[in-house]
């Protein structure tokens, strides 16, 4: 089984992942290994000088993401194009995020857990790579997302700082 892991910068100690560095590589690895040879995939989000200099300039410090200021496509639009591959009916792999970019990671994260969350709402007819069936570890996750978030809108965590 084959790991892949997107970013534009970092390369991980571990020889065994299948590096890829933007989207486009990231949808050609996956066409040709095909999700069903796929364990794992880690995602960055910030995939160019343009996704770098937002980081920079509004998520770092005011905990904005303007995806207008992005003109290279982001590690958003590899979980838009992957949901839309489990959608089709190809198995569902594990995804870790592993930006620096908080609002980024939790955009890409909040997708795919939106996602989990209608499957697991309507028993959805989704092939699943481990048996056919839910796994608790997804519930789990999307339950702790909603706690999580809950938290987020009651201590108003999630608005920008005043200067």
């Amino acid at each position: 089984m084959t790991k892949i892991y997107l970013d534009d910068v970092r390369t991980p100690v571990d020889k065994d992942w299948t590096i890829v560095r933007d989207y486009e590589q990231f949808v050609s690895k996956i066409q040709d290994i095909g999700l069903e040879n796929i364990e794992l995939i880690s995602l960055d989000h910030d995939l160019g000088d343009t996704a770098m200099a937002e980081w920079h300039k509004n998520v770092y410090h005011n905990y904005t993401l303007n995806y207008d200021n992005i003109l290279e496509k982001t590690g958003m639009d590899c979980v838009k194009w992957l949901i839309n591959q489990w959608l089709d009916g190809q198995p569902v792999v594990d995804v870790v995020v592993h930006s620096a970019n908080a609002v980024g990671s939790a955009n890409m994260m909040g997708y795919i857990i939106d996602y989990l969350k209608i499957v697991l709402e309507y028993k959805s007819n989704i092939q699943y790579r481990k048996g056919g069936e839910i796994h608790l570890f997804w519930y789990l996750l999307i339950w702790q997302y909603k706690v999580n978030f809950q938290n987020y809108q009651k201590n108003n965590w999630y608005s920008s700082p005043k200067n």
